[in-house]
């Protein structure tokens, strides 16, 4: 089996070399995928380790959810996957992918002292934007991999309670109209 984002808009996505990048979409356009794809270029890195959050741990779990998704992904890659202390994966060469959730915003402190360095946001409009900078505080690390957040959203307006502060964060990328301006996708801003 093998595993690449489609071309397009996901392949761009993993290809980017921002430092922060949001991928945004309607539902079903592959982008919590192409989040379960980023972990597998640290593979061969032994202290690489992914944390992809959702707000809540049954968005993870539910049949579906990006726990089952990646057992289907990585199958052939013969990695283990744990359900305890919480869910994770480890392949061979030893980089991991660890599952974790902020279902309220002080849950963000559990991460406290932590090294995030590949920070992987599914939907991140679940999240506030406390939630989210307290999260990039977090995204650092010594393992070699220079420390990078990749997020995923489905389509956000400047008036949604949700997602307004991320719409505000991606508006120069969006046409007048609100939908994504192809001619500046990719385009590294900061």
């Amino acid at each position: 089996m093998e595993l690449r984002p489609q071309k397009g808009p996901q392949e761009q996505f993993l290809k980017t070399s921002a430092d922060i990048a949001i991928y945004g979409g309607a539902a079903r356009g592959g982008k919590t995928y192409a989040q379960l794809l980023e972990p597998l270029r640290h593979v061969g890195k032994t202290r690489t380790t992914s944390t992809f959050f959702r707000r809540t741990y049954p968005e993870i779990t539910q049949p579906g959810g990006a726990w089952d998704e990646c057992q289907k992904m990585y199958g052939s890659l013969r990695p283990v996957f744990r359900k305890q202390p919480s869910l994770s994966v480890e392949f061979a060469g030893g980089a991991k992918l660890q599952f974790a959730h902020c279902h309220n915003a002080s849950d963000v402190y559990s991460y406290q002292g932590s090294q995030l360095p590949v920070l992987l946001i599914d939907e991140v409009t679940h999240f506030s934007e406390f939630m989210f900078w307290y999260l990039q505080s977090r995204n650092t690390g010594t393992c070699g991999v220079r420390p990078y957040t990749r997020c995923t959203c489905n389509p956000v307006t400047e008036d949604d309670p949700t997602g307004g502060w991320v719409h505000s964060m991606v508006s120069w990328w969006l046409d007048d109209e609100g939908y994504a301006d192809r001619s500046k996708a990719g385009v590294i801003r900061w």
